[in-house]
């Protein structure tokens, strides 16, 4: 491969691997969590907790879409925003992507549960696949929210993430 075929060929991978983030939010935000979970490889591991209850950590698109149905029947409606995104290619099938998040989540029980207005960051891998690329690996850092008690997970990550 000469250096303008592999550039290409960045270039083409980096967009596949934002588009694959810009999905998941998409399909989060239509409750589609099917569709979210195929976004994933089937050994895939996923933390929505960054470590802080690791009994919670999902092994497998089975466990993740458990986890995924359970928190979609509680959200009437719902909004994320990726920014700041940041891929680095670890081997030609594998990237990490760090980005920074925002959502906001009106529940069904309103107002009773106020709404949630979450900001922190996704810390992801990417593999190339069969079926193109996929997310292996799953962390949410939260830095803050409003309507609920996550705080300053971020502080003290490593740089560049690691799984």
């Amino acid at each position: 491969m000469t250096g303008l075929e592999a550039d290409i060929r960045e270039i083409k991978d980096r967009t596949a691997v934002a588009d694959l983030m810009h999905r998941y939010c998409r399909y989060a935000d239509s409750d589609e969590g099917q569709k979210m979970v195929t976004l994933f490889t089937e050994d895939c591991r996923c933390d929505f907790h960054a470590g802080h209850k690791p009994e919670l950590e999902m092994i497998g698109r089975d466990q993740l879409l458990e986890q995924i149905q359970a928190s979609l029947t509680t959200v009437r409606s719902g909004s994320h925003y990726v920014t700041n995104m940041e891929i680095l290619f670890d081997a030609p099938d594998r990237a990490t992507l760090h980005c920074y998040m925002y959502s906001w989540q009106r529940f069904y029980d309103y107002p009773q549960r106020a709404d949630c207005h979450r900001y922190g960051r996704y810390e992801m891998r990417a593999t190339r696949t069969p079926e193109g690329w996929r997310f292996d690996r799953m962390r949410l850092v939260v830095s803050g929210e409003y309507g609920g008690d996550r705080l300053g997970e971020q502080l003290g990550r490593p740089w560049p993430p690691s799984f």
